[in-house]
């Protein structure tokens, strides 16, 4: 990866080309798994490949082997690729030597022969005295050819290669002069170019080992002539094993091997590596993969050094690491692409056991820089930059670094990496299929104002050789944020189960509804890590107390005036579900709470069906003992006598619209009317609820319904019907209530609370 460094009094922030990794995650979609002969490289001035020739040096097949426990490299230097001087000390105060940095040969030598080390972008002079008033030691990798020295074919790129290699020899030698004349002891090591392997570091042209070799070969005496000291790390390589597009990238190995076919082997100290984990976890296999894209692949690099006779040089990895989800800290970014993982406490977790792993076995790797420490703070990256989010510094990993810096351990137990084993299965598809979400289930799509917590549950099944790696869901906020909520396996297995997360809802104190957005899916294991998306599913968050009770809804003010007195409730839910019916139980509490009737308690149970200590006991003897209402006498079917012949109560039934009048109407106290004339054509004179429905309707409690409707024909005068028999609902039984408590409670009628 490269990057562009700013120093103090520097403000020119410019962007980045795109580094091999990222390249290589964009192109996904391109690349292909290729079991041909490899691509051809050209020892020519200007090389030129034509895909598919065969290769001019066969690449030397390696037996696979695992790797062997090794005892701890005591001597091996750690350190971080840097962007900004001014975190040089607190690398220093966490443990580490090394800090790299890269400068730009393009903004060295602007014209041949002329250098301006402290006018670049990437000036010299601020990036090694930085180094060395931290007393760090320092990497300097130098990279990018300036206009004048690129090659013809790509001089529109500042990856191109140069014409001539000993133009780049000259600037390398007169480079490492300077720098050694600014060090006071510190150690100096160079990495020669970035990723050669790959065309998007080689100005587009089709990667080539020779030619890169003699970039070495002009490089090294002359760098060596200036400072003997210095350690030159040659190769650069990243992974890209059997992932490649259709022109011009080459497989690492091979490019090695041509390396070393070319004659390089006296021209580097160091083999330097990009061993990046991609989506993997650190002890991956690399020689049984799919793929080969794991940061193991430095045991391949090093298998090929031995078989060249080179196997006594160290491996420096000078990049490494594996980069978050942006969404997992609510950045506002697109969904990242294969190469990310998902959390800080994953990323901290794969580096600390990179670094036990090479540290346990890796006796030829010397150094290891992780990329990166701050691109997170350097202000050229924009929020969603992906550099961004392989940095460490202000996260987990950060810590965990510096404690395994600090106490490493002496040996490894490695962790199971979960899936490496042959899952059992009945039978084995003939196709690789993507993963199928077979079902998303939420805790509640709708909260009430004071938010709460949503579960979501996802049942998905991907039963082929490429199981669910992961299962997520990605949370849109109300104010557009977003986040990355990583789920948990909480039964069933990779290949068939189900997984859960929680998300908080926060509390909705504004004047409107408020929503957000639930977008679950399951991504495949690598490769080809497809990804499933299950519909998204919207969840309101309303301002009111009950979600199903809106401002604008006919009974709001009723319900809640009396859910503030504490005299109804809602369900778990957060809703009130206003349509719903009302038992005689749940009457007898509204009624008894909303006059604040004195509670009654006795001994022994009026009812045969509300015995002592039940829910509504005490509720319903209060009412009762007031005669606002009674019960049903014994002997009824499925209601035997016992030795008193106590009533029942039947506390279950529904509530009719007529007991509803005469239970409000006698805790009102108030006289009982008897008008000549029936107000409801439904409810003549003299019937039982005749009194009671005349006089909640002439205070106002209660209204009829037009005549005219299918069995209620209208009558000389059109009188209304009550419906007296019909069920109330729990909307209508808190008007009636509310209503009833005020005016009881107050000399004149009440009116209706404002909505």
């Amino acid at each position: 990866m490269i990057l562009r460094p700013t120093h103090p009094g520097n403000h020119r922030h410019r962007g980045l080309l795109a580094s091999t990794v990222l390249a290589t995650a964009l192109l996904f979609l391109l690349f292909f798994i290729s079991n041909s002969e490899q691509p051809a490289y050209s020892q020519k001035a200007v090389p030129t490949r034509t895909p598919g020739t065969p290769t001019e040096t066969p690449v030397q097949t390696l037996p696979a082997k695992a790797a062997t426990s090794a005892p701890d490299a005591a001597n091996m230097q750690y350190g971080f690729f840097m962007s900004l001087l001014g975190n040089n000390q607190t690398v220093k105060n966490m443990g580490f030597g090394w800090v790299e940095y890269g400068i730009f040969w393009s903004d060295e030598e602007p014209t041949q022969g002329n250098y301006s080390w402290l006018q670049g972008a990437n000036n010299v002079d601020n990036i090694v005295d930085g180094a060395r008033n931290a007393n760090l030691n320092i990497l300097i990798r130098i990279s990018r050819t300036p206009a004048w020295a690129r090659d013809g074919a790509c001089v529109g790129s500042d990856t191109c290669p140069p014409a001539n290699p000993d133009d780049f020899g000259r600037f390398a030698g007169a480079l490492a002069a300077r720098v050694r004349s600014h060090l006071n002891g510190q150690r100096v090591a160079y990495e020669l170019w970035n990723e050669p392997n790959t065309g998007y570091e080689w100005g587009m042209l089709c990667p080539d080992p020779a030619r890169y070799t003699s970039l070495l070969r002009s490089a090294y005496p002359r760098m060596k002539t200036s400072d003997s000291t210095a350690t030159i790390a040659g190769g650069s390589l990243t992974t890209v094993a059997q992932i490649r597009d259709t022109v011009c990238v080459m497989d690492d190995l091979e490019f090695l091997q041509g390396m070393y076919n070319a004659g390089a082997a006296p021209y580097f100290d160091v083999l330097s590596d990009h061993p990046y984990g991609f989506a993997y976890a650190p002890e991956q296999d690399p020689y049984t993969g799919p793929n080969g894209l794991v940061f193991r692949r430095a045991e391949r690099h090093h298998d090929y050094m031995v078989a060249n006779g080179d196997g006594n040089k160290k491996i420096w990895a000078t990049e490494m690491g594996w980069a978050i989800d942006p969404r997992t800290e609510g950045a506002p970014c697109q969904p990242p692409d294969w190469y990310f993982v998902f959390n800080q406490q994953q990323q901290s977790d794969y580096l600390v056991r990179a670094h036990q792993w090479a540290r346990s076995y890796w006796p030829w790797m010397e150094a290891m820089f992780t990329w990166n420490f701050d691109f997170n703070e350097a202000p050229w990256y924009d929020v969603c930059h992906p550099f961004r989010y392989f940095a460490v510094k202000g996260r987990i990993a950060q810590g965990a670094l510096q404690n395994f810096v600090h106490n490493p351990p002496p040996t490894y137990t490695p962790v199971p990496i979960v899936g490496t084993a042959t899952p059992t299965r009945t039978s084995t598809p003939a196709v690789d299929g993507p993963p199928v979400i077979s079902a998303v289930r939420y805790s509640a799509l709708n909260f009430s104002r004071t938010g709460g917590t949503l579960t979501v549950d996802l049942d998905a099944h991907d039963i082929d050789a490429t199981p669910i790696d992961t299962a997520n869901v990605l949370v849109t906020y109300p104010g557009g944020a977003t986040q990355l909520f990583v789920m948990s396996l909480v039964s069933g297995s990779a290949q068939n189960g189900t997984w859960r997360t929680t998300i908080a809802i926060a509390a909705n104190n504004g004047p409107n509804s408020v929503q957000y957005t639930i977008a679950p899916y399951v991504v495949e294991s690598f490769p080809p890590r497809r990804t499933t998306n299950a519909p998204t599913q919207l969840i309101t968050v309303t301002n009111t107390r009950f979600w199903d009770v809106p401002v604008d809804f006919w009974a709001y003010g009723f319900i809640e005036q009396l859910a503030a007195r504490n005299v109804i409730s809602g369900y778990s839910d957060a809703s009130f579900r206003p349509g719903n019916t009302a038992t005689r139980a749940q009457l007898s509490k509204i009624i008894v709470l909303a006059f604040n009737f004195a509670p009654i308690t006795p001994p022994a149970a009026r009812f045969s069906d509300v015995p002592v200590g039940s829910t509504f006991f005490t509720y319903v003897e209060t009412a009762a003992a007031r005669n606002l209402l009674s019960g049903y006498p014994c002997g009824a079917p499925g209601e035997p006598c016992d030795a008193q012949r106590r009533p029942y109560f039947r506390p279950g039934s529904a509530v009719t619209r007529a007991q509803i009048a005469k239970i409000t109407v006698l805790a009102t106290g108030w006289p009982l009317q008897n008008p000549t004339a029936a107000t409801f054509a439904d409810v003549p004179v003299g019937s039982t609820f005749f009194p009671y429905i005349e006089t909640a309707y002439a205070r106002g409690l209660l209204t009829g319904y037009p005549c005219g409707a299918p069995g209620e024909p209208c009558d000389a005068q059109s009188r209304p019907y009550f419906r007296q028999n019909n069920q109330a609902s729990r909307a209508q039984i808190c008007k009636i209530v509310y209503l009833a408590s005020e005016s009881a409670a107050s000399p004149t009628p009440a009116s209706a609370p404002r909505k």
